[in-house]
Parts: structure tokens; C-alpha cells; sequence
């Protein structure tokens, strides 16, 4: 089945049982400061879910456009994509199980016409806090599945939130069990050797395509799970998948959401899909990639350093180095273009209707165009790393063989350090030649040659007569393994200089040597783990559970907003923001810097309309109603018929306002003292400024 068929169909089954459409949310969520990406469709639906009245009311439904940073490694495969549409309804406190299920089964059976033998279901296997899900069961045995289709799992397959199993979410997150149903594609789909085959077995023989989770639960300040006011269904059904599963292929980049995109890489490459594993896995990487690249820039994401930006450029840089590879000879600005155009073809029909894509273009093309650089850079420190290195290497070489053939005090002491680094240290005597070896080893081990565990547990030695062999066995083992770096400097190089691994496996291999990579996902764990609790820091006190501070920094947001476009420039737009509990911060566009004068007006006029103590009041009404008062809305965000606005000041003579959906306060003296604490570059045009209040 094709992909807009799909698509319009499960829509409309779910708006003829009374469900509303809603449009996607924006792929960079504008109140939501949890998370960097919209990653599911009920991630926008947070303050309804735990019981705030929805303007559209309590049965919802629609595709949502969603992006999972955290699944760019495993992209490659046949399944793993980072961009996806999700196909979701939701019931806000209205139906729940014994509606749920038969619907879905109704959907996937009759609607989409799969064989229910090829159907498994998996369910909740309960917890000390969370009972079994025995009624599910009941209800699937009920519609005729049997019950070896049926499989009962833990929380780390059948418990959802957005942040995973129960301990992992933070005070306030809604979560509650689900039931999966998976698409059995048959032996032959599996991988590897014969073994008893289950749906979460990952072998590839089945494949999740719906998901039904019963959003009942809110995590407590104690750890606790406690009953939300209302039972809720948060359906999510991924488009690429249930196409095909339509087509009984498990793997997605055949489907007509992708093949078109295989298609043009195939002509770019000459080489063909589906018959090198290495190249299919390339050919897949830039397809989703270069996808997932084009719908954030259309959402208003610009490649930088930080937050979304550093994705969008990751997700550019591997495309690039994947392309170079298939096709070494150029093209690359052709077929780009190409890839743009046939994705835009793609989508022509739900997304892109007013989006620039010669806009998108040539952000892209000027990415890609400075990772070239960057490599002709990083190639060349590369090069002359080498070459020290080995220059250093025969240095050392020829002062050992000196030291051997002459008397060497026993006063020397040479330590290995933890790291595997050498360093050394001149106790008495000061005689050149063992300066120079100190000064050799010395640099030898920052260069990041790489030692041993073996070496490295010898804490202290001699440079003696007797302990001469040490030295050799130093330079034996380099000489066998041919090593240049170790696994922190190959780190190093990856992560501070934005070189790709494989690339810098390329510049090291063509002078015959190798990387030590035996710790290098230690470290990428090491330094994913930092970064996730530096963004728990950054994004502590979300929204999501309206915390008082970060409530008053979403109000004064919206102050900024108005004070920028008042005092600066009335075209200014947001283009992103972030709350955190400690400040605010907001993207918006414009070309140049905004001047200390220009931010000190805009402080001054926030915190006069904060003394003035106006009302905030939050008003339900049409969207063309809204446009017509001016109401600001979110740059390539597409709104239902009906909205939430939320006004600064009467309705008559507003300060601010903005489609929104909460939470805010109800005065603005409630916000205190606003402060500017910086303006920066956030990518080209777009500006940056943090607040706090």
C-alpha cells in the first residue's frame, strides 16, 4: 500500500469514530523544554493527558512528524530511521481498553487487509506497583488471537513514557503500560543462526507496527506511581513500517517513502541497492539522513554547535562521508539537490506547502560545503600528527640504542601513568642524553601512542643495566602492532576535531598503521551519559509538570517576544526556545547583532509591563479569528481549526499575543525582575538571547 493511502485511511477510520484531526506539531517543540525534539506524537499532547481540556476536544487523531536523536548509530539497518511520521489517536479520559484494542485489530485487518496469523501481540507483565495485564489479554483472546501469539514482558518492553521504564522518569512524567502488536515477516526474515524466536528477539523476523499505551499513571516527587484524574490512550503506529508490513518486506527503505531517494543514490553511485551489505547500509544512512536534515530546516533548525543544530550537522557530516565513499569521484552538489527535489515529490502533499526549498538547499549545501573544509583541515592535522610522531618514535629509538650501549645511572625513574600516557621524571643526574629521553618519551606519550595493559601495570622502573629490556619491550610492541593512537586520542580526534571515525581509520591505515578503539564505546558512553545529565540540568522542571519557575519564564518569553519585535524589529519571529527552571532562552531571526542599547530598551519595556501587573487570560477561538488579531504562532507549524491563544493585557490592546498552549502565570507582577543575560549568534541570521527572571 502506498504511503498517502496509508495514511488518509487510518485517518479516516479514526475520525469516523469521532476522533478530531490535529496538524503535526513542529519537529523542535516550542513548550516543551524536556526534551530537544518532538520524538512522539502525544509529546505536544502533554498538558491534556494530564488533564488540561483539549480546544478540539477528547478524541483526537493525526500523523505527527518525529525525529529520535537517539537512533542516528542505529541507522544502517533495515528498520532504524531517525525521521519518521507517526500515526497516532488519542482518547483524553474518554475510551480506553476494551475500545483500543478491537479498533486496532479492526485497523490492521480489515483497513490495511494483514493476515491476523501473522499478528503478535505482546503485554504488560506487571510490577509490585503496576498489576498484570490480564484484561488486555482477555481482550485480545476475545477478537480470535491466540494465545501463543501472546507474549507478557517487563517494563523495559511494555511500559512507556518518554523517558522509559518507571525509575527513569522524572516527577511529573505520565507513563503507563502498553500493548504491542508486531508483524511476523517469517523465518526467512531472521538473521544469524537458528534460535526460538520471539517479537522483541531483534533477530528481524518481526517488527513492531502499533502500540497502544494506557497513559494512566504520573510519577511522584517520592519515586512513586500515582493514578492520573483520567485514563488515557496514547496510540503510536509508525507510517514507514505499517507500509511495509502492507508489502510483507521488512525492510522499510523499500517502500515508496524512500526507494524514489535509493533510487537517485543508486545513479549517483553506480552501484546498486540491496546486493553489498556495506553499500545498502550507506545508501539507507544518507537516505534517512538527508531526509531527517531537510524536514528540521524546514522547522527552522540552522546547523551550529549546539542543541538541534548539532544534530542537524551530525546528520550532514555522516551523509557526506557515506556519499564520498560510494563515489569518490564528486557530484555531490547534483545529486543533493536531486535527493532535495525527490523528497519534496515525496512529501508534496502533506508537508513542505510553505517551505523554501531553495532556502533548505542551500543551508544544506553550505554545510556540506564547510565539512569539506573541515576535512581538508583535520586530513592535513592528521598528516603532520603522524609524521611527528613517527619522526619522534625514530628519535627514541636511536636514544634507547645509545643508553644501551652505555653505563645508565640507576637514579632514572620512568612511571606509567593510569592512562597509559608515559611520563618521566629526573631524580639527580641532568646528563643530556637522558634529558633528551625525557623530553622524547615525554611528548612521545601526549602524541597518544598506545600502551598496553600489560606496560602500563609496571608502575615504576629503572633505566638501569638491568632494566634496559623494559625499554625494548616498549618499542617491540609498537613495532608489532603498528598502533599510532590510542583509544583517547582516536576520541579525541573524533569529537573535538569533528573527524569520522572511518576517515581518520583512512589517514592512519594509508601510513600503515591503526587505531586502538578497545575503549573507544566506553567513552562514547562515558561522554552520552555526561551529556544526558547535563541536559537533565539543563532541562530540569519542564513544563510538563508546571513548575512555578519555569511557568514565570515561559510568561516572560513571551514578554521578550513582543519587547524584540516593539523595540527592534517587527518581523522578528521566534525560531526556537528552551526553559530550563534557571533561564530562558530564545532563538529568533535577524541578520545583525542586536546592540547593548537595543537590549537594554527591551529590558526596560518587560519589566514595566510587569510593574503594570496586567492579565494574563487564555482564550479558546478560531484560528482565522486569531490571525486577525495579530496572534503570534510558531514558524512552520501548522494549527487546527480551533486554538489556544493566551494574551498579555486586555484583548483590545494586548502587549503580547501568542498561540500557545500553557502554562502561564495569571499577572505579570508575578514574574518579578527580568534580566538580559546575554545576545549571541545562534546560526546564520538567527540571534540568540537568555533571560531569567
Amino acid at each position: 500500500m502506498k504511503s498517502n493511502d496509508l495514511r488518509k485511511k487510518y485517518i479516516e477510520f479514526f475520525k469516523a469514530r469521532g476522533h478530531v484531526e490535529i496538524p503535526s506539531a513542529p519537529l523542535v517543540p516550542e513548550n516543551d523544554p524536556t526534551t530537544l525534539f518532538t520524538s512522539s506524537g502525544m509529546q505536544p499532547l502533554i498538558p491534556y493527558l494530564l488533564g488540561q481540556k483539549h480546544p478540539l476536544g477528547k478524541r483526537l487523531v493525526n500523523s505527527q512528524k518525529s525525529f529520535r536523536a537517539l537512533d542516528i548509530d542505529e541507522v544502517g539497518d533495515n528498520q532504524h530511521t531517525t525521521f519518521f511520521e507517526m500515526l497516532g489517536n488519542w482518547s483524553l479520559g474518554d475510551y480506553f481498553k476494551k475500545e483500543q484494542l478491537p479498533w486496532i485489530l479492526e485497523f490492521l485487518t480489515q483497513g490495511l487487509k494483514l493476515q491476523k496469523e501473522k499478528l503478535f501481540v505482546s503485554v504488560f507483565e506487571g510490577t509490585k506497583d503496576v498489576p498484570r495485564d490480564e484484561e488486555s489479554v482477555r481482550i485480545w483472546k476475545s477478537l480470535g488471537v491466540p494465545e501463543d501469539h501472546i507474549f507478557y514482558y517487563g517494563v523495559k518492553n511494555n511500559w512507556w513514557s518518554r523517558s522509559g521504564e518507571p525509575e527513569k522518569m522524572p516527577t511529573g512524567e505520565p507513563g503507563g503500560p502498553d500493548s504491542e502488536v508486531f508483524y511476523d515477516f517469517g523465518p526467512t526474515a531472521a538473521s544469524g543462526q537458528a534460535h526460538e524466536c520471539h517479537p522483541n528477539c531483534q533477530c528481524g523476523r518481526f517488527m513492531e507496527i502499533a502500540n497502544s499505551v494506557f497513559m494512566q499513571y504520573q510519577k511522584q516527587a517520592d519515586g512513586s506511581l500515582k493514578e492520573l484524574s483520567q485514563k488515557n490512550v496514547d496510540f503510536g503506529g509508525g507510517l514507514e513500517r505499517l507500509v511495509a508490513a502492507t508489502e510483507n518486506t521488512p525492510d522499510v527503505f523499500k517502500t515508496d517513502l524512500f526507494i524514489p531517494i535509493i533510487n537517485v543514490i543508486e545513479r549517483a553511485s553506480g552501484k546498486k541497492y540491496g546486493v553489498n551489505q556495506e553499500t545498502s547500509a550507506s545508501m539507507r544512512l544518507i537516505a534517512d539522513h538527508l531526509k531527517a536534515s531537510i524536514f528540521l530546516g524546514a522547522d527552522g533548525v540552522f546547523p551550529s554547535n549546539k542543541y538541534q543544530g548539532y544534530v542537524l550537522r551530525r546528520l550532514l557530516r555522516r551523509a557526506t562521508v557515506k556519499f564520498k565513499k560510494l563515489n569518490p569521484t564528486g557530484g555531490l552538489e547534483i545529486y543533493i539537490k536531486r535527493i532535495i527535489d525527490t523528497i519534496f515529490e515525496i512529501y508534496k502533499s502533506v508537508y513542505f506547502n510553505s517551505v523554501n526549498k531553495e532556502s533548505i538547499q542551500t543551508i544544506i549545501w553550505q554545510e556540506v560545503v564547510n565539512f569539506e573544509n573541515t576535512l581538508t583541515k583535520g586530513t592535513e592535522r592528521i598528516n603532520k600528527f603522524i609524521s611527528e610522531a613517527l619522526s619522534e618514535l625514530e628519535e627514541l629509538k636511536k636514544v634507547i640504542g645509545f643508553i644501551q650501549k652505555n653505563r645508565f645511572p640507576n637514579n632514572i625513574s620512568l612511571l606509567m601513568t593510569k592512562s597509559g600516557v608515559i611520563s618521566t621524571y629526573l631524580v639527580k643526574e641532568q646528563a643530556n642524553y637522558i634529558n633528551t629521553l625525557i623530553q622524547i618519551v615525554s611528548k612521545y606519550g601526549v602524541k597518544g601512542y598506545y600502551v598496553n595493559e600489560e606496560l602500563s601495570n609496571i608502575k615504576q622502573f629503572k633505566l638501569s643495566l638491568e632494566d634496559n629490556h623494559k625499554l625494548n619491550k616498549i618499542l617491540d610492541y609498537f613495532n608489532t602492532h603498528k598502533i599510532l593512537l590510542n583509544s583517547e586520542w582516536t576520541f579525541r580526534f573524533v569529537s573535538t576535531f569533528g573527524i569520522p571515525l572511518e576517515v581518520l581509520e583512512d589517514a592512519v591505515s594509508s601510513k600503515g598503521l591503526g587505531l586502538d578503539t578497545s575503549k573507544l564505546d566506553d567513552l562514547y558512553k562515558k561522554h552520552q551519559e555526561l551529556s544526558r545529565t547535563a541536559a537533565k540540568g539543563m532541562f530540569a522542571g519542564g513544563l510538563a509538570d508546571h513548575n512555578e519557575q519555569t511557568t514565570r519564564l515561559h510568561t516572560a518569553h513571551h514578554l521578550l517576544l513582543a519587547a524584540l519585535q516593539k523595540i527592534v524589529d517587527p518581523t522578528i519571529k521566534q525560531r526556537g526556545s528552551n526553559i530550563t527552571t534557571e533561564r530562558l532562552r530564545m532563538d529568533f531571526n535577524f541578520a545583525r547583532k542586536v546592540t547593548p542599547e537595543e537590549l537594554s530598551k527591551v529590558e526596560k519595556l518587560v519589566n514595566k509591563t510587569i510593574k503594570e501587573d496586567l492579565k494574563v487570560t487564555r482564550v479558546e477561538m478560531p484560528r482565522e479569528e486569531a490571525e486577525k488579531v495579530g496572534a503570534q504562532m510558531e514558524f512552520g507549524h501548522k494549527y487546527p481549526d480551533k486554538v489556544s491563544v493566551y494574551f498579555v493585557g486586555p484583548r483590545d490592546n494586548y502587549f503580547s499575543a501568542e498561540f500557545c498552549g500553557g502554562p502561564h502565570v495569571t499577572h505579570t507582577a508575578e514574574l518579578g525582575h527580568f534580566k538580559i543575560l546575554k545576545e549571541e549568534s545562534a546560526g546564520s541570521s538567527i540571534r540568540r538571547i537568555y533571560a531569567v527572571v
